[in-house]
């Protein structure tokens, strides 16, 4: 990612410089749009660059068990199992005498 935002740096630099040139008359209107054509190109690639490094984090932190309500702080009721499975063994089939709080 340094390197797409020094690229991006680098490509808005670049589009300045061929626009002052434009406009003394030695550079295109042709050339303005390449350079232009480039930031935006730049700026894309730092984009996804951003996006695969979000992805890739939340990748490492499912991974290891991180990315879980406790390890989260999520303002969740979690899941008991012990308590689901004690309301619930005696059942064949049907929703009676279901979970109570």
């Amino acid at each position: 990612m340094t390197s797409f935002t020094a690229a991006v740096r680098a490509a808005q630099i670049a589009l300045v410089g061929l626009q002052e040139e434009a406009l003394t008359g030695t550079r295109t209107v042709l050339d303005v749009l390449v350079a232009e054509q480039q930031l935006f190109t730049t700026q894309a690639q730092l984009v996804t660059a951003e996006h695969d490094t979000a992805i890739a984090e939340f990748n490492v932190a499912a991974a290891i068990g991180r990315l879980i309500a406790p390890e989260l702080r999520l303002p969740v009721t979690l899941y008991d199992m012990e308590r689901h499975y004690k309301a619930g063994k005696h059942k064949w089939i049907g929703f009676a005498g279901g979970l109570t709080e």
